[in-house]
């Protein structure tokens, strides 16, 4: 005789969604992306790479725009600690960045979901 054994999962109607990727985002007017990448992004990557929880970065220097994408290692779950620590990190590096660098934007919510009203 077979018994058949029945499991029902809870499911949640807004699952929570955790984004282990920030972008730091950093503008000089003008300036080109040879010395973006020099004077800007390579002094962010400096300071961002002490940070332990950090799997990986990865970067785009454009005229003008740094963008350096920060992604954690899956196995920390404690995000904003690191988020702040982030963010410490990149406004010490503003120190060593030129004048006329506009401040540096830390945003780890833009993967975050909406919910869409109809």
């Amino acid at each position: 005789m077979v018994q058949l054994v029945t499991f029902t999962l809870a499911a949640r109607e807004d699952p929570e969604i955790t984004i282990r990727e920030a972008l730091v985002i950093t503008h000089y007017s003008g300036m080109s992306s040879e010395r973006v990448e020099n004077l800007i992004t390579k002094k962010l990557e400096k300071h961002i790479r002490s940070i332990a929880e950090i799997k990986e970065i990865r970067s785009t220097s454009s005229t003008g725009k740094s963008i350096i994408h920060v992604e954690i290692q899956d196995r920390y779950f404690d995000l904003a600690s690191i988020w702040q620590t982030l963010r410490n990190k990149v406004l010490q590096a503003q120190a060593e960045l030129l004048q006329g660098t506009h401040p540096s934007q830390v945003n780890n919510q833009f993967g975050a979901p909406r919910a869409i009203i109809m």
